[in-house]
């Protein structure tokens, strides 16, 4: 799904930017589309602070500040009704093993596979 299609949906679900992965060459984001339904009522009200520290949890990860990120999915892990917690846990042992390379300056955060 592309950026135009996350747009159009986003007044009917969630919609949350994730990884950018490298497909034949061109980098492509991936995004997590969720059912405000998964959500119990009584957390509706935290979705914009939510959704707002995923994005700085994404904005930090590309920018390499691990410690910023480490806090941040604390923060975000068990939130959306569960939905991304592998997706979390995932970030987090990236992390881990990111920290401890000498990373190009102009990485971006990008997957390559």
């Amino acid at each position: 799904m592309g950026k135009d299609i996350a747009d159009q949906i986003s007044d009917k679900y969630i919609v949350l930017e994730l990884d950018t992965v490298l497909v034949e060459g061109q980098p492509v984001p991936a995004y997590a589309v969720l059912d405000a339904g998964s959500i119990p009522l009584g957390e509706m009200q935290d979705i914009p602070t939510w959704t707002e520290h995923h994005n700085k949890l994404m904005e930090n990860y590309r920018k390499k500040n691990w410690d910023f990120c480490e806090q941040m999915i604390d923060h975000c892990q068990g939130r959306w009704g569960g939905e991304l917690n592998s997706f979390y846990t995932e970030i987090y042992a990236r992390v881990q093993d990111l920290k401890h390379q000498t990373l190009p300056e102009d990485w971006d955060g990008t997957l390559v596979r």
